[in-house]
């Protein structure tokens, strides 16, 4: 579990998520076993990506240790909201 220990539930979850954007999981109410449980159920919820570099466990593109493994990536475009949304559902549980 090092990419999600010492997090709050808001911190490792993916907020795009159909779930949390629909209202029908709320971060702030869960505790942290709560929320492990309910990433594991559907790990659509899990804030990704998780990467693992130079002993660096690294959740999620804000997260500052990344920007050296970025290159030319500045950060500007939208690479965790789902690119199909008015062709397909990106919820695997619809």
């Amino acid at each position: 579990m090092p990419f999600i220990t010492g997090k709050t539930p808001v911190d490792m979850m993916n907020g795009t998520a159909p779930a949390l954007k629909k209202g029908l999981v709320d971060p702030l109410r869960l505790s942290f076993e709560e929320a492990l449980s309910l990433m594991i159920r559907d790990p659509i919820l899990i804030k990704r990506p998780l990467v693992n570099v130079d002993d660096l466990y690294i959740q999620g593109f804000d997260d500052r240790r990344l920007l050296p493994y970025l290159g030319s990536w500045d950060g500007r475009e939208d690479v965790v909201t789902c690119p199909n949304l008015q062709l397909v559902s990106c919820d695997t549980k619809d």
